[in-house]
């Protein structure tokens, strides 16, 4: 199962331009095991770039901040104070001052799985 951030061109489908921040768990595993961080987007709408970069335990925080057509992936332990930087990566089709939508993502192993659960306890959005 996996849990984080979206930012997407569309809501209604998976198909349009997004990126997705956030951590991947094992479905095996219980809930504080470490988790997988990991960036998902498409440019295009078809082809869909993910790339990992090492584990957290939970609870942490993520963070995905939009300047132009780059986008900052950041995360950071509940208890630290500093924010990390995992990655900076550049979507162009999701620049400018296109309409965009963002908010929570959860996603659910396999098409017959259907007991993911994702404990978000503080969301916020800024737009600047």
């Amino acid at each position: 199962s996996a849990q984080g951030v979206m930012i997407t061109s569309d809501f209604k489908s998976m198909k349009a331009a997004h990126v997705i921040f956030g951590g991947e768990a094992d479905p095996a595993g219980v809930w504080d095991a470490p988790q997988t961080l990991f960036v998902s987007y498409t440019n295009d709408g078809t082809t869909i770039t993910k790339a990992t970069f090492g584990q957290m335990k939970p609870p942490y925080d993520v963070r995905l901040e939009k300047v132009g057509g780059t986008f900052t992936a950041k995360a950071k332990n509940v208890t630290d104070t500093t924010w990390t930087t995992i990655t900076t990566f550049s979507v162009p089709s999701l620049s400018g001052s296109l309409q965009l939508f963002n908010g929570l993502y959860v996603d659910t192993p396999g098409q017959n799985n259907t007991g993911t659960e994702a404990w978000f306890d503080f969301y916020k959005q800024e737009c600047r």
